[in-house]
Parts: structure tokens; C-alpha cells; sequence
């Protein structure tokens, strides 16, 4: 299946929403762990949010070029 820059572009745009609910849900378990002075689990918990905002961040980044990709070209920006 074929699909447009766009449509790709939106799915890239989804992909960050998914990342932000696994953010969300991190960060309500991070309280808890502070909370309960977990102090390994707390940290375990810091990691996973640091990977999963170098996630969001790229995946935003690819969407934003697949969505303008066509429109920055225009403009004689590169992608």
C-alpha cells in the first residue's frame, strides 16, 4: 500500500501521541515512586522518560518534514 507524504506524516503525528499517554503513565508511576522513596525505581522510571522524550522529539521532527515537505521545497528550504 501506497501512501502520501502527508498521510505518512499523520501517522508520525499519532506515533507522538502514543509516546505522550507512555509519558503521562511514567510520570503518574515517577510521583508514586517519590512518594515511596524508591529510589532504583525512581531512576529506572527518569530513563525511560528520557528515551521516550528523544523518541517524541525525532518522530515529531520526521512528521513536521513529511507533512511540509512538499511546501519547504517550494520555499527553497531544504528537508
Amino acid at each position: 500500500m501506497e501512501k502520501s507524504l502527508s498521510e505518512l506524516g499523520k501517522e508520525y503525528f499519532d506515533a507522538a501521541a502514543n509516546i505522550d499517554r507512555t509519558i503521562a503513565k511514567y510520570r503518574g508511576q515517577l510521583s508514586e515512586a517519590y512518594r515511596n522513596n524508591n529510589y532504583l525505581k525512581t531512576y529506572n522510571i527518569k530513563r525511560k522518560l528520557t528515551v521516550l522524550y528523544d523518541q517524541r522529539c525525532e518522530v515529531l521532527t520526521i512528521a513536521h518534514k513529511l507533512s511540509h515537505y512538499y511546501e519547504d521545497r517550494k520555499e527553497g528550504k531544504s528537508a
